[in-house]
């Protein structure tokens, strides 16, 4: 009986210490009367868009380009994938950030931080504040794939949280626009 208190004991240590949990919502929102996206055509990184309105502290040796690392990432994904060509461009408009705060994800592991953000939005707050209050890394963006006329042919909205912190964790503030770029590119190309 003792081994399997100590088992339990170091499995839920593990998945606290180790945790990574969070989630990603994402859709394909193909524009009515468009054409259909051939995705073996190709696609380039086109504008990208900060409209978060985060900015970092001054001085904050963390703080690096929400628009950079966001351009970069996507067109290192479509590369990675064999999706680069002509035919359609990605433009990207990042709607909200929040590098979260890892100490408060620390403290807060599980309950509180679901309590935290439940209330902040029962208040009326945005999703992004809620989650700020309960330390999670968050980034919305909102992807375009565009037409060689400049047409919109699809949108696709993703949400990213990262809830947990652990060593794994280290650097997600970052980390989390590989995640949404890798997320753009495989609902782009579930389209075949």
């Amino acid at each position: 009986m003792r081994s399997f208190i100590v088992s339990a004991v170091m499995l839920f240590a593990l998945v606290i210490m180790t945790g990574c949990r969070g989630y990603t919502k994402s859709s394909y929102v193909q524009t009515p009367d468009a054409n259909v996206v051939n995705v073996a055509n190709g696609f380039t990184v086109g504008q990208v868009e900060d409209l978060s309105s985060f900015q970092f502290r001054p001085g904050d040796s963390n703080a690096f380009s929400l628009k950079d690392t966001m351009e970069t990432t996507l067109e290192s994904e479509l590369s990675k994938q064999g999706l680069i060509g002509e035919s359609y461009q990605v433009d990207v408009n990042i709607l909200e950030y929040s590098p979260g705060d890892a100490f408060i994800r620390w403290l807060t592991p599980l309950t509180s931080a679901v309590i935290a953000v439940s209330v902040s939005q029962a208040a009326g707050a945005t999703y992004s504040t809620a989650a700020e209050k309960a330390g999670y890394i968050h980034l919305s963006v909102e992807a375009m794939v565009v037409g060689k006329e400049g047409d919109i042919l699809a949108k696709i909205p993703i949400k990213r949280v990262i809830t947990a912190s652990g060593p794994l964790t280290i650097g997600a503030y970052k980390h989390i626009f590989k995640d949404v770029a890798k997320e753009i590119v495989a609902v782009i190309k579930k389209q075949k």
